[in-house]
């Protein structure tokens, strides 16, 4: 098969995009659904079919609030329709962080009402090598699915974003992953979410998320285009509950983390949010060197693929960002 056959073959398994229009005036109702057939609902976001086109279609924004768009794909439907389990891990940067049980605790104020069992795996200034980092320890422990933020800290080298998402989301295979792109809040992200599309189309049990048009909505983000406001962690995590949605195993609960260093910074940016970190230093707090001012890039093992770090004659450290 040709190289332009093989990317064509790949595209056409895309996992299904979806983009969810802001609707104004969130509640608390949580994700229902009295029988098979009927909508499921999200107070604050709105309705997700019951299943999506097959067919490449754009939808604009319903009576519901939600805009769909979707790309061929096997399978369709919520996550939690297609697991057994309830376990979900959750992977990212200070996004990600700042809806974890020590912040906001939105993540878990979401999932285990449906049922989950969750593990939010966060930590502020997290390049994607982070990702596997958390698998190197946590892949092991059971996990019936996965979600994934990481490409807001980004060194502009296409490659090795490349390497180590596609090994990620590798490792995490066949089990249902959830993959957020990253909000346009510097021209560069664009290279990030192209990234995360290709990488996606090579498995069929991906599921991308448009976060970044999710985010145009300026109410979610801080000053600094990034980092979210109050409104925005509720909607983040709102988004997330809509993709998985219920399911019916015993024992849902907020599971502890080890990963708990946010010595890189707030998870809440420049927003003026009163969020405050932890008092005591987390016993978990060793620094990843790919996020310390200082280091030239992040951490890399000789058990995975790496490119070399990009060259440049200033000495001005990389900046992170979530």
């Amino acid at each position: 098969m040709t190289s332009a056959a093989t990317h064509a073959f790949r595209r056409a398994r895309l996992a299904i995009v979806i983009g969810l229009a802001v609707v104004s005036g969130c509640s608390n109702q949580t994700v229902s659904n009295t029988n098979g057939s009927a909508p499921i609902t999200v107070g604050g976001v709105g309705v997700l079919p019951s299943s999506l086109p097959s067919t490449p279609s754009a939808v604009g924004p319903s009576a519901s609030g939600v805009a769909t768009v979707s790309l061929p794909h096997t399978s369709t439907g919520q996550v939690g329709s297609r697991v057994k389990g309830n376990r979900v891990i959750l992977i990212g940067d200070s996004v990600m962080t700042s809806i974890s049980p020590r912040y906001g605790d939105q993540a878990c104020s979401e999932l285990v009402p449906l049922g989950w069992q969750v593990e939010v795996d966060a930590e502020t200034g997290r390049f994607i090598e982070f990702g596997n980092k958390v698998l190197d320890k946590r892949l092991g422990a059971g996990w019936d699915a996965a979600v994934v933020l990481l490409g807001n800290n980004y060194l502009n080298d296409n490659v090795r974003y490349s390497d180590q998402l596609r090994m990620l989301l590798t490792r995490l295979a066949p089990r249902p992953t959830v993959l957020l792109n990253t909000t346009m809040f510097r021209p560069t992200q664009a290279n990030v979410n192209k990234a995360i599309v290709a990488e996606a189309s090579a498995f069929d049990n991906v599921t991308v998320v448009d976060w970044a048009s999710i985010t145009k909505d300026s109410r979610l983000t801080g000053a600094d285009g990034l980092h979210l406001t109050e409104a925005g962690r509720s909607k983040l995590a709102k988004t997330i509950a809509m993709v998985l949605g219920p399911v019916s195993s015993a024992g849902a609960h907020c599971l502890k983390t080890d990963f708990t260093d946010d010595s890189m910074g707030s998870p809440t940016g420049t927003n003026g949010s009163t969020d405050t970190k932890p008092s005591s230093k987390p016993s978990s707090s060793v620094p990843d060197s790919g996020a310390v001012t200082g280091d030239s890039s992040p951490p890399s093992t000789s058990t995975r693929p790496t490119a070399a770090p990009p060259t440049s004659s200033s000495t001005k450290p990389p900046t992170t960002n979530g």
